[in-house]
């Protein structure tokens, strides 16, 4: 028996990931330790999953992906969209209930707890394009330095 007692409470979604990287057996191997983990989540239950084969990105040389399609059992809507905020699906499609009533103090909180992840994100954003013009503008100065050396 799974960790969702009443089944009729529960939501029912079909939910997707996908990882990117190198090299091939590396990404099967964290999308399966991935999905390993998410078996363990307090109320929330696997109930089935789908590996597809790896593939390599046709854009990009040496670039694999690898898509899980996923179906889980949510106690509530707030363990879903908590769900939704930890590990960032790329997709996920409510089956069950057709029907869902919020109230007020529940979508306030998802909104906050959502603008929270984002602004981390933005912050980690913008310490990364900072650190980029650093190593840009350390790599110009180098360049330079050596260009100098020649005509010496």
């Amino acid at each position: 028996m799974g960790k969702i007692k009443d089944k009729s409470k529960a939501i029912r979604a079909i939910v997707i990931f996908e990882v990117l990287g190198r090299p091939k057996d590396y990404i099967e191997k964290v999308m399966n330790l991935f999905l390993d983990r998410l078996k363990e989540k307090k109320d929330v239950e696997l109930i089935r999953k789908e590996v597809l084969p790896v593939k390599e990105l046709e854009k990009v040389k040496n670039v694999f992906s690898i898509i899980a399609e996923t179906e889980f059992y949510f106690k509530d809507f707030e363990t879903l969209l908590g769900f939704m905020i930890d590990t960032m699906p790329s997709s996920i499609e409510i089956i069950e209930p057709t029907q869902i009533t919020f109230d007020l103090p529940q979508i306030n909180a998802f909104i906050n707890d959502y603008l929270t992840k984002i602004h981390q994100y933005d912050d980690v954003l913008k310490k990364l394009k900072l650190e980029r013009e650093i190593l840009i503008k350390k790599i110009q100065e180098l360049e330079g330095k050596k260009k100098e050396e020649k005509k010496d």
